[in-house]
Order: structure tokens, then C-alpha cells, then sequence
């Protein structure tokens, strides 16, 4: 049921709050618009940042498609003692996936595509090494249960070092699949790289060009564009930690590569699921996206990854999820089934990244009630 806005909306005070104190240490800057419903998301943030020696962050917060909450913190840059800015952009990281999942529904939705079409009849590759790699549809690339598991064998997206996913994908086909595509959940970065090409197969454009001309143009989302080889781009932040410049954003660009301002990034999820406005995808599309697969996938279990998403039930709706993490980066974005939507940027990936996650997923709940009581309990569980 829509609730009224939070009483907290009517209380905003512009300004950039420059010194939070709490908890001691030096201060931590932080910028953006300061009200009533910042304060306990500032909280979180700055402890966070303090316990796990991150420089930088941004948090946005919004709730039926309406911005609430847009702040940044710390530094952008330690050495230029640049400031992050909550226009500030971040590499996302996984958070890539729900992209990537939105735009090959997209063409769902445009009938160029199904569901149970067989991905590698699509792409017309030489025949695989693996008989079963050709029975592998794009259901179970957006589900990952394809076949490759990175547990079993490894990960290729950050293994071969090669300078394009068509190299990558071609080496994979000469070798086996660790798994018959559709018998299990097996997070897979490489699946998601794989749909990155059968856009563009399908499409006939560049897999960055179509997603900005389908899903971020029209709805004047401007941040969001894949990561660069060589330095940053424009209001990009600098990336702390080792091997964050050793990565090829535009390699991974269908599982990793784009980046993000948190704000955009919350848009971008409002845009997808019509929150606020139209949907991008038609309701029968929402709900395949967010229905538990079939069996054996996902058995027994309160949760499950959908179609680009993880997905918890809640009350009458859904909470979806994605996370994110490589060298120099963590992210988080979550849509509640209330309608709340929230992102959160890092620019450092924290050493022991496990109770990180956990913190960041239940102190960004604990904070939403603080701001705004009608909010639930916690819901969500971060994904891989």
C-alpha cells in the first residue's frame, strides 16, 4: 500500500555539510543537500569508511521514483585531496549485470529475441568442443546455470588477459562445460559477457551504444557509460588498491564494466521497473524477470537470483538486489518491495569484503527506518 511521503521530505535544509564528526577520528568531508532523512545514511557511511580504511563513497536514496537522499564522502582522489561529489562517478562493478539483464529483455519485449532461444545458434560460432555448450539458452545465461563455474574451474573474464570478449568466448568453446547448462546456479561473469555479444548480434550496434540509446538516453541518464583502459573519465573517481588499473572495463563491460553516479545508478533501477514511470519492460517481462527458476535451481530456498537480480518475497512484493566488487570497487543496489531504491559507492574494495557487505546491506535498511519509520525490517541478503 503507497504510504504518504515521510514528514521528513518538508524538513530540507540545502547546504554541504563539510565535517562529521561521529564516530572520533579526523573528519570525514561530506557533500550534497544536508536534511533530517541524511543524517543516519552520513552515519553509516563515515563508520563504514573509518572501520575499512575506504577514501571515498557516495550514497543516493529514492522512494517511488522521487530522489530523497544524494550525499558524498571523503575523497575522490587522496593525492589531489579531491572531493567525492555525489555527481561523482564509480565503477559498478557486478551491479553491471542488472544492465545487461534489462537490455537483453529489452529485446524480449521488441519480440527479437525469446527466452529459450539457444544462444550459440544466435551467435553463429564454430561448433564447441562441448556438444551440450550448443543447447545453452539465453534463460540460463541471465540465470547463470549455463555451465561454466568458476568454483569448479575458473574464472576467464579475469584469467586470459586477452583484449576482447570475442577471444575469450572463442577460447571457452574449445573447451568443456564444467556442468549440463540448466542442472545448477553457478555464478558466472563470463555468461553475462556472452550476452553482451548476442546484443549486439541481435541489434547490429555496440553493446554500450544500444544501452544507452534504449535505456539511458531517453530518461536523461547521462553518468552511466563503460570504464575507460586508461585513467578516468570526466567526475570519475580515483581507484584505491592493488590491481584496479591492471582491469579492462571495456572487456567486461556486459558483467563489470559500466560506471555510475549513485543517483543515476537508482534512476536507472526506478527506470526498469516503473517506479515513478512507465516501465521500460512490459509487466509480463517484470515478472519473468523476478520469478524463482525452475527446478533443481534454487530448491527450498527464501531467495533466488531471477533474471539479472537477486530476489527475496516480501510482504506483497519484492525486494531485488545485485552487489558488486573488484579491485578498487564495491557497490550495492537495492529496490525494495515498498518502493524504495538505494545505491551505495566505494571507491575501494575492503580487504575482508564478507561482513563489509552484511554491514553496509543492514545498516542501509537500519538507516531507511531511522529516516523513515514505515520502512520494514531488513530484507535482503547482498549477492555474489
Amino acid at each position: 500500500m503507497r504510504t504518504s511521503p515521510p514528514i521528513a521530505l518538508t524538513i530540507l535544509i540545502c547546504g554541504l555539510a563539510l565535517a562529521i564528526v561521529d564516530p572520533p577520528g579526523d573528519p570525514i568531508p561530506v557533500t550534497g543537500a544536508s536534511h533530517a532523512a541524511s543524517a543516519p545514511f552520513d552515519r553509516l557511511m563515515i563508520d563504514l569508511m573509518k572501520r575499512y580504511d575506504i577514501p571515498g563513497a557516495a550514497v543516493a536514496v529514492s522512494r517511488h521514483g522521487q530522489i530523497l537522499v544524494s550525499r558524498g564522502y571523503g575523497y575522490a582522489d587522496l593525492r589531489e585531496k579531491r572531493l567525492v561529489q555525489p555527481t561523482s562517478v564509480f565503477r559498478i562493478a557486478s551491479v553491471s549485470k542488472p544492465v545487461t539483464a534489462v537490455a537483453v529483455l529489452s529485446l524480449v519485449d521488441q519480440g527479437r529475441l525469446r527466452l529459450e532461444d539457444r544462444v550459440f545458434d544466435v551467435l553463429r560460432y564454430e561448433a564447441a568442443a562441448d556438444p551440450r555448450t550448443a543447447n545453452i539458452t539465453v534463460r540460463q545465461l541471465l540465470e547463470h546455470s549455463a555451465g561454466w563455474d568458476r568454483d569448479t574451474s575458473f574464472d576467464p573474464m579475469f584469467h586470459f588477459g586477452m583484449s576482447s570478449p570475442d577471444r575469450i568466448i572463442r577460447e571457452m568453446l574449445s573447451r568443456q562445460l564444467d556442468f549440463t547448462p540448466g542442472a545448477k546456479h553457478a555464478y558466472s561473469n563470463f555468461g553475462y559477457c556472452v550476452l553482451g555479444r548476442l546484443i549486439e548480434r541481435v541489434t547490429g550496434k555496440r553493446y554500450e551504444e544500444y544501452v544507452r540509446e534504449q535505456l539511458l538516453e531517453p530518461f536523461n541518464i547521462k553518468s552511466m557509460r563503460i570504464g575507460g583502459r586508461k585513467g578516468n573519465g570526466p567526475d570519475e573517481v580515483h581507484y584505491h588498491g592493488g590491481g584496479a588499473y591492471n582491469l579492462l572495463p571495456d572487456v567486461m563491460d556486459a558483467h563489470g564494466g559500466w560506471t555510475s553516479n549513485a543517483v543515476d545508478l537508482v534512476r536507472f533501477a526506478n527506470v526498469s521497473l516503473g517506479r515513478g514511470r512507465t516501465a521500460v519492460l512490459r509487466q509480463e517481462t517484470l515478472d519473468q524477470m523476478n520469478a524463482r527458476p525452475a527446478p533443481p535451481l534454487w530448491q527450498g530456498t527464501q531467495h533466488w537470483y531471477g533474471l539479472g537480480w537477486m530476489v527475496r518475497p516480501a510482504g506483497k512484493g519484492l525486494n531485488l538486489w545485485h552487489g558488486g566488487a573488484m579491485p578498487g570497487t564495491s557497490s550495492l543496489l537495492v529496490c525494495t518491495h515498498h518502493g524504495y531504491t538505494w545505491a551505495a559507492l566505494f571507491n575501494r574494495m575492503p580487504a575482508v569484503r564478507g561482513p563489509f557487505v552484511s554491514e553496509l546491506d543492514r545498516g542501509l535498511w537500519e538507516a531507511s527506518r531511522t529516516a523513515w519509520p514505515e520502512v520494514p525490517a531488513p530484507g535482503t541478503r547482498p549477492a555474489s
